[in-house]
């Protein structure tokens, strides 16, 4: 038990919440430690409420937030390169110096999500560079799609690998989903190379009864979480339709309009709450049928169902929130399956399957109207935080922040190990390559 402090970087609002469960957890087992948030406020959700999360820790550290240089969708151009060169590489060294700044404490560990950001490509530097502190990086894992039913994307790859070079410890690859007609929004991207001292494939509690090897369940936990009884509230996500350009955009809007009154019905009597999603613009949101809806645009949908304990019930079309709430104790819907090939290609209904299966439970993903109005969809989360404590104290015990636990409530058979696939962190190869090799 050598460990003298833990330290987390968050950027997007779904790691304030699982670095703040992570820090519960610890909290219950090594109340010791000293626990440190270091944070940039991603721009979409730049104006949220963070204090209900801050507070968590033993104190917080806000750096500056950069963004990539010029359009990184369009990869490699002369463009990208000037404004890379002119403003993306002097504001890189900025936050690097604010992140060197910043002491650490030696036999620590730091905590990152991702770890595809600018900012968390810095700060995994940062991290290399200090004395006696481990990075631990948890990715997210949504799918299990192969890399043949994606198409690579050389010209991207290129243009986050001269970051990687400069300002990361990995390179990677950049892939977008295969289809017929080439257009789709889905994409993701691989580390090459080791990107952190300790690597785990985060997984959604809900989404897998047991782990596999190299994964974990991201720590989304709130112990305890009792709904109030005697008023509850059904809170409904915002997805905007037309960022993904395989959806039939009017037609998605007309089938979401109809659920959302299906849901009026079914819940009827109940606060109804609007979660925008935070790109949602005015124009897009004039096009869901809020009637009877409270919007709540100041707080992630973590924090709003962390804080608010009269939430029952999450509804929305794919949205990873459905997951977060899940494993917060709430009880929650996908629903996709209730929108028809009219709305969305077979190419792109496969993949939203593949990610939003729950085989914990299967009644996530609405598949009948009928079924939900007769209750045939119920089922109790609860069970969802034994997982997520279970796997983050394996998980833990691995890093060497306490020894072995004998403790009754840990789920027996879930062991957690880190990746092993990779070799170490960024080699100096040429500039020509950065963009070439995929593995």
């Amino acid at each position: 038990m050598s460990k003298s402090a833990i330290y987390f970087f968050a950027e997007y609002p779904v790691e304030f919440a699982a670095w703040a469960g992570l820090a519960a957890i610890i909290r219950e087992v090594r109340p010791d430690l000293t626990l440190t948030l270091i944070y940039a406020r991603e721009k979409l959700s730049s104006n949220y409420e963070w204090d209900f999360i801050l507070k968590r820790f033993d104190s917080a550290h806000e750096i500056t937030r950069i963004a990539w240089a010029g359009n990184w969708r369009a990869g490699i151009t002369g463009k990208n390169l000037y404004l890379s060169l002119r403003q993306g590489f002097p504001a890189a060294r900025r936050v690097a110096a604010e992140l060197k700044a910043i002491s650490f404490q030696p036999d620590s560990l730091a905590f990152v999500f991702n770890g595809l950001t600018l900012n968390e490509m810095l700060f995994l530097r940062r991290i290399k560079s200090a004395a006696g502190v481990n990075s631990v990086l948890i990715t997210e894992q949504r799918d299990d799609l192969l890399l043949s039913d994606y198409v690579p994307n050389y010209s991207q790859a290129y243009y986050f690998n001269l970051y990687s070079h400069f300002f990361g410890t990995a390179y990677l690859d950049m892939f977008w989903l295969r289809t017929k007609d080439g257009g789709t929004g889905q994409r993701d991207a691989r580390f090459r190379t080791r990107p952190a001292d300790f690597v785990f494939r985060g997984i959604y509690a809900p989404k897998r009864c047991g782990l596999k090897r190299g994964q974990t369940f991201i720590p989304l936990y709130m112990k305890d979480r009792t709904p109030a009884a005697s008023s509850q509230s059904v809170v409904l996500f915002g997805q905007p339709f037309d960022w993904e350009p395989s959806l039939a955009t009017d037609a998605c809007y007309h089938r979401y309009n109809e659920l959302i009154d299906m849901i009026r019905t079914k819940h009827s009597g109940a606060r109804f709450v609007y979660k925008p999603h935070p790109g949602e613009t005015a124009e897009q949101r004039a096009k869901v049928d809020l009637k009877g809806f409270e919007v709540v645009d100041n707080l992630s949908s973590e924090a709003l169902v962390m804080q608010d304990q009269t939430i029952s019930t999450t509804y929305a079309f794919t949205s990873t929130s459905i997951f977060t709430a899940a494993c917060l104790g709430v009880k929650s819907y996908f629903l996709f399956p209730l929108f028809d090939n009219k709305c969305v290609p077979e190419a792109l209904m496969s993949r939203y399957e593949d990610y939003c299966r729950s085989e914990v439970h299967p009644e996530m993903c609405l598949r009948s109207v009928d079924n939900l109005m007769d209750n045939k969809n119920d089922y109790d989360p609860s069970d969802l935080q034994a997982h997520v404590r279970t796997s983050s104290i394996r998980m833990l015990e691995v890093l060497g922040v306490f020894d072995s636990l004998e403790d009754k409530d840990l789920e027996p058979g879930i062991t957690v190990t880190p990746e092993d696939r990779w070799g170490n962190g960024v080699h100096p190869w040429p500039l020509r390559r950065l963009g070439r090799i995929v593995r």
